[in-house]
């Protein structure tokens, strides 16, 4: 995402642990725990320097949360991550965190929640007859086939090799933060009804078009 809107007149910094990829005119710091480094203590620093977009490796802890909102609510973009089960989940850990849903409101712009899945070994791959449970939990239709490896060499006989994302998209917008101002309706509720496909319905499209199998879709518990 940062190389996606990387420029040359954007003023970019990250806070990393570690630095996984070296970026080009993208001021890259590492949390540095032995001497006090963390993501709180770096965030502090880099505001002083007026960036444009704050790449933060993860929010792990309330001052964090709170430093990473007043930059966002402040005119500065904030990317980093959180640990949960999905999109909408991401503003009830924000929540308790300590930050106020009304800020939460104002801050957030979109999530993306993803998992990984083990890819069909391409070299062993094979088709079969969908059986009657996987027709009725995948929405198949009768004469649907599936795919699943043998195993063989080229994956050490594990039937599958690499691995690929399933993900679902949300996004706030200023007509649910102002309908979230003026009714019940939660943020968590709003970024519900703004959700695209499901990660259940990506990795459904993903087993129905052969690049991952049925059992993936069960260990995901989706």
């Amino acid at each position: 995402m940062v190389s996606n809107i990387n420029a040359r007149e954007k003023n970019i910094v990250s806070i990393e642990d570690p630095v996984e990829y070296t970026l080009d005119d993208v001021n890259q710091v590492n949390v540095n725990s032995k001497i006090g480094l963390d993501f709180a203590r770096g965030l502090r620093s880099i505001l002083r320097q007026d960036p444009d977009v704050i790449m933060l490796g993860e929010i792990r802890d309330e001052e964090t949360a709170h430093m990473a909102i007043r930059a966002a609510v402040t005119g500065h973009l904030v990317i980093s991550t959180l640990h949960t089960n999905n999109s909408a989940e991401s503003a009830i850990r924000l929540k308790d965190m300590g930050i106020p849903e009304y800020f939460i409101r104002d801050a957030l712009v979109g999530i993306i929640s993803q998992r990984l899945v083990r890819k069909i070994c391409p070299y062993c791959k094979t088709e079969y007859q969908a059986s009657p449970e996987e027709i009725v939990k995948l929405n198949l239709s009768s004469e649907q086939v599936l795919y699943k490896g043998k195993g063989c060499d080229r994956c050490n006989h594990k039937a599958y090799k690499g691995r690929t994302v399933i993900y679902d998209i949300s996004y706030v917008n200023d007509y649910m933060r102002g309908f979230s101002k003026n009714s019940v309706l939660n943020v968590e509720n709003s970024i519900e009804e703004s959700r695209g496909a499901t990660m259940k319905e990506n990795c459904m499209e993903l087993v129905k078009s052969g690049v991952t199998t049925y059992e993936e879709f069960l260990r995901m518990c989706l």
